[in-house]
């Protein structure tokens, strides 16, 4: 199956999954390769998405590689949070329930290029910093393959 078939644009708030680690891979790296980019050894730090099953995949420059999933894996999280979130704390008090912000549970905040503070959230951190990162780097919409969006 190609991959880019088509391109839709999502807001970041509404991103989840593979389809929110494409994008902060995006964030992060500038560019998701999909084979033959990068060749059969893609470079140390680039992230690649195996269009078979629409994994993405961390590189390590030498042919190895590990899944790619911030928005599930503290390794890979940790490091967006050190970089890029100012702040992570419970959205609402537990006592008002979180059905009274819609199953939200955390809040994310980030810089942008420009100074300006971006809040995202999340129904776990991880969640709420990835999206929070994405809305810095690439703004409130982005634009993601459509076989991503399941």
């Amino acid at each position: 199956m190609a991959l880019y078939g088509s391109m839709v644009e999502v807001r970041a708030s509404d991103l989840e999954g593979v389809a929110l680690d494409w994008a902060v891979a995006n964030a992060k790296t500038g560019k998701v390769l999909v084979f033959p980019e990068g060749g059969h050894l893609p470079p140390d730090g680039s992230v690649s998405l195996n269009d078979d099953d629409f994994t993405l995949w961390l590189n390590d420059g030498e042919g190895d590689s590990e899944w790619w999933s911030p928005s599930t894996l503290w390794s890979q999280c940790g490091p967006l949070l050190d970089e890029h979130i100012l702040s992570l704390r419970v959205a609402v008090e537990p006592k008002a329930g979180w059905e009274a912000v819609g199953g939200v549970k955390y809040s994310a905040t980030a810089k942008d290029r420009d100074g300006c503070e971006k809040m995202a959230f999340g129904d776990t951190r991880m969640v709420a910093a990835c999206r929070a990162v994405v809305e810095a780097e690439l703004g409130a919409l982005v634009s993601v393959p459509a076989e991503l969006l399941y």
